[in-house]
């Protein structure tokens, strides 16, 4: 298991990157930035033989702890900078995607009702479903999902058509 004091022993920390202390690693040397783009978008980093999500190491370096989520707050997978970086829920780290690029509306929970012919606006929360009405309007659908999440405290870190 990767202990703050190992990454401590291996790393420095510089503006949201891993730059490497020892010669250690296979293939590295000591003041290189460590780190490689892998297939779904996030820096990874191999630890002695294992490999790790660079946000993740860094997240542990900085607080003492892994959390089950860390999340970037700017939702760019790239910026590790420690301000980016949070410690998240499944929920909260779903909520603060980006919006999918195969949908019918250009906001965010809008969908096009093929049925009825309006625009649907809904929300996840804690794994249920709401549904907030539907509309003739695209837009005015967005901004009732919006007043619903601004209603809402505990939902004020979701992601807002309109900020």
């Amino acid at each position: 298991m990767l202990t703050q004091e190992r990454v401590k022993e291996l790393f420095d920390y510089e503006d949201g990157h891993l730059i490497r202390k020892t010669d250690e690693a296979y293939n590295a040397q000591s003041g290189d930035t460590v780190g490689y783009v892998s297939n779904c978008g996030y820096l990874r980093v191999n630890v002695d033989g294992k490999k790790y999500l660079v946000h993740r190491v860094i997240f542990l370096m900085h607080n003492g702890y892994l959390p089950k989520v860390v999340d970037h707050v700017d939702r760019d997978r790239l910026n590790n900078n420690i301000d980016n970086l949070r410690d998240s829920s499944y929920a909260m780290n779903n909520c603060n995607k980006l919006k999918r690029k195969n949908c019918s509306s250009i906001y965010i929970g809008v969908t096009w009702d093929k049925d009825l012919c309006k625009w649907r606006a809904s929300c996840g929360i804690n794994q249920k479903f709401i549904h907030l009405g539907v509309f003739t309007d695209e837009k005015k659908a967005a901004i009732a999902r919006d007043k619903f999440i601004k209603s809402r405290p505990e939902l004020k870190l979701r992601i807002l058509n309109f900020p």
